[in-house]
């Protein structure tokens, strides 16, 4: 469908930032209506933007509708009965922006797709077991907003900042984050004028409304930067960013952000769920109307001679010609080292969550940690099932074990620890269970239904498989390549009056007390 002129970038002089939101207004349409929907997601705008797909990618978004609205009852586990409630209506339209989105992700070669969809979604993960729905729901609005104009700028500067976001994008380091500290963009400013401009926008005229381009041109950067909603740490996009690569199972080197630790998803259930999820948007052909989302100058990648809009001549406004110098020089980056085959193909079938995630916290006495062992700890005393909680920490014999048990020097997850957790995951039987990495380098873990004595058995057994370096004939004559170092703090039903503290303090002062060993230690105490 054409597109309108646009108005002259000579007009958007004071803020380069907003010649890229005139540019996003100048979309299609169709863009506009999904634009206006995130802005306002009134049910005119839904029904406008999601009855556009049809035939059988229709069908698909009907499918990927349906696992929408079952993360709404997710938080309940597999045993639980099943909802009553009606569908929620965002529904159909998240949908048709998730099947328009992750088309274009793919023509467009944007790494991290999967990272992006899970980025997108976290919020009503969050919302399904805290009961905040519509909050999350603006939060995920904003997400796919930030979304679509990064897939604009990808598209309007081209291979110079394809090059920038290969070579800086990765795991824990989001493209917010990237495209601020490399060109100065905030994306969300950017996308949340794009929400608020959008509304004046003339059909009719095909352009801004008059007073909306003069207040738009005369914007600054900092008048934009405040646009930014405030939120909660959580809903940051960095934060959400770093909680999706937590959850990939090919990534061993991102942990759980601390602002996620006292929040009981199910981890496992999430992650089946978002695999389904993956696996209908990878079923997609490519709707062409998913490529009206765009401003006309993004050629339809599937009529591009390379099947790449990143060979595409980019236009060559005065704003981007700066910009495309960030990336334009040296040979092209290659993609960072950290993002693995699974972590950014949205079609792999590998495993998505580690067995057992690892959260960050600043020591044993984080608040956070106090109020999620409290948790544990009210369960415990409903189900009359025992608790333990341990601290461990491991000393390699020399720098070989050390760069076996540790892997990656940049890692904040050693291999052994990541090891450790998975295997007390297999080994015990129990639940909810909950493993922590302290600025320290400590790894703690709550084990709900296992005993003191069990724990114990447990630890002893898999840190020898952890560390055990070469073998002699049998796994019991296996030499260990460091030595260990534990606490355990168990505690029995009744609960009673006992407190995280004093569970946190017992397991402290058994762990002080095995590091004054000259062997590897792990002692232990009950708690009454």
């Amino acid at each position: 469908m054409p597109v309108s002129p646009v108005q002259s970038e000579a007009d958007f002089s004071v803020c380069p930032e907003t010649a890229l939101v005139n540019r996003c207004l100048h979309a299609s349409p169709r863009a506009r209506r999904f634009l206006r929907w995130l802005a306002k997601p009134t049910a005119t705008q839904s029904r406008l933007y999601s009855q556009s797909l049809q035939g059988g990618d229709a069908a698909l978004c009907g499918l990927v509708e349906r696992l929408l609205q079952g993360i709404l009852i997710v938080e309940e586990g597999p045993s639980a009965p099943p909802t009553c409630e009606p569908p929620r209506p965002e529904g159909r339209v998240l949908a048709s922006a998730l099947c328009d989105l992750h088309m274009l992700s793919g023509a467009a070669d944007l790494s991290n797709s999967a990272q992006w969809l899970v980025t997108t979604c976290l919020p009503l993960y969050r919302a399904a077991v805290e009961g905040d729905v519509e909050s999350a729901l603006v939060v995920t609005r904003y997400r796919l907003a930030e979304w679509w104009c990064m897939l604009v700028l990808c598209s309007e500067i081209g291979e110079p900042l394809s090059a920038i976001l290969d070579a800086d994008v990765s795991p824990a380091r989001s493209p917010h984050q990237v495209l601020q500290e490399k060109l100065g963009l905030n994306l969300e400013a950017i996308a949340q004028t794009v929400l608020e401009f959008v509304w004046e926008f003339d059909e009719h005229s095909d352009r801004l409304a008059v007073d909306a381009q003069s207040r738009l041109a005369a914007m600054t950067k900092e008048e934009m930067q405040a646009r930014v909603a405030s939120s909660e740490p959580w809903q940051q996009p960095a934060e959400l960013w770093k909680t999706a690569a937590a959850l990939d199972a090919s990534n061993q080197t991102a942990l759980l952000p601390r602002t996620w630790i006292d929040v009981p998803i199910p981890w496992e259930d999430a992650s089946g769920h978002l695999r389904e999820l993956r696996s209908r948007l990878a079923s997609l052909q490519g709707d062409a109307k998913a490529f009206d989302l765009l401003p006309r100058s993004i050629a339809d990648p599937r009529g591009a001679s390379n099947g790449s809009s990143r060979g595409a001549e980019p236009p060559q406004h005065p704003w981007l010609l700066a910009l495309q110098g960030e990336g334009a020089s040296g040979s092209p980056a290659a993609r960072h080292p950290t993002n693995l085959p699974t972590g950014s193909d949205i079609t792999g079938e590998a495993p998505w969550l580690p067995r057992m995630l690892i959260a960050e916290m600043h020591s044993v006495h984080d608040p956070m940690l106090q109020r999620s062992l409290a948790r544990l700890l009210a369960l415990a005393e409903s189900e009359g099932a025992p608790l333990s909680f341990l601290i461990v920490d491991i000393e390699p014999l020399d720098d070989r074990a050390r760069s076996r048990l540790e892997g990656n020097g940049n890692s904040p997850i050693k291999s052994w620890q990541q090891r450790l957790a998975d295997a007390l995951y297999d080994a015990a039987e129990h639940h909810l269970p909950r493993a922590y990495l302290t600025s320290a380098g400590e790894l703690a873990i709550c084990l709900l239904g296992v005993s003191r004595t069990r724990c114990s058995q447990l630890l002893r057994e898999q840190l020898r498989e952890c560390l055990a370096g070469e073998m002699r004939g049998t796994r019991l004559e296996a030499t260990l390549d460091a030595r260990y170092r534990a606490g355990i703090a168990g505690v029995e039903p009744p609960v009673g009056t006992i407190t995280p503290d004093r569970v946190i303090e017992s397991a402290v002062r058994c762990f002080r007390a095995a590091t004054h060993q000259s062997t590897s230690s792990v002692k232990g105490i009950d708690v009454f």
